[in-house]
């Protein structure tokens, strides 16, 4: 088993065992910290992604984000065993996190459209991030390729709370790190090796 495998096994049991009460108030204060950033607020195209398991959940802003007018480009399925080249553009959530389902004819590749140049801000999640930004994800390489289309100007913010967080991850050639890491307690700028209060 490799490093990252062996970080990969270590922080999913330790999320397996996350109590939901912790669980909630991190989520709550996480949520609070992303929704008041300012580019988050002034975005109108977000790639994100809908949470499962005790991932930091994404729901409430994905739903403050839909509600304020941005366009969500979402996987269009994470980690089942999909096409990890695909997403869909939602133009709006349909009810909580559930969106419209992905068919042939809305599942677009990234060869297939130029949406990917219009995209403000990446909401990246991670199973850890160390504090120059790069992260160890579940393995598929999916938001390493998303991230390695991003236009320049576009931000990127990793999701995780703060046991999440390691000195140094295993790094790759092809990795590619975040600008921002949001947890509970604080928001990371990792191009500038600094936390913010805000």
């Amino acid at each position: 088993m490799d490093a990252k495998q062996v970080l990969r096994e270590r922080i999913r049991a330790a999320r397996r065992r996350l109590a939901l009460a912790p669980w909630g108030a991190w989520n709550d204060a996480l949520t609070q910290r992303v929704l008041g950033l300012a580019p988050v607020q002034g975005a109108r195209t977000v790639f994100g992604y809908v949470s499962r398991g005790r991932e930091p959940d994404t729901a409430s802003i994905l739903q403050r984000l839909s509600a304020g007018g941005a366009t969500l480009v979402l996987p269009t399925a994470a980690h089942a065993g999909a096409a990890y080249d695909r997403f869909i553009v939602a133009r709006r959530i349909v009810t909580g996190t559930r969106l419209a389902p992905a068919t042939p004819a809305t599942a677009l590749t990234f060869a297939d459209s130029g949406i990917l140049n219009e995209v403000d801000l990446f909401l990246v999640p991670g199973l850890m991030f160390d504090e120059e930004g790069y992260r160890v994800g579940q393995g598929g390489g999916y938001f390493d390729r998303v991230l390695a289309r991003a236009r320049p100007g576009s931000l990127a913010v990793g999701l995780a709370f703060e046991f999440q967080l390691v000195p140094r991850v295993p790094r790759d050639l092809w990795d590619v790190p975040v600008a921002r890491i949001v947890t509970e307690e604080r928001v990371l700028r990792t191009d500038q090796g600094r936390a913010e209060s805000s």
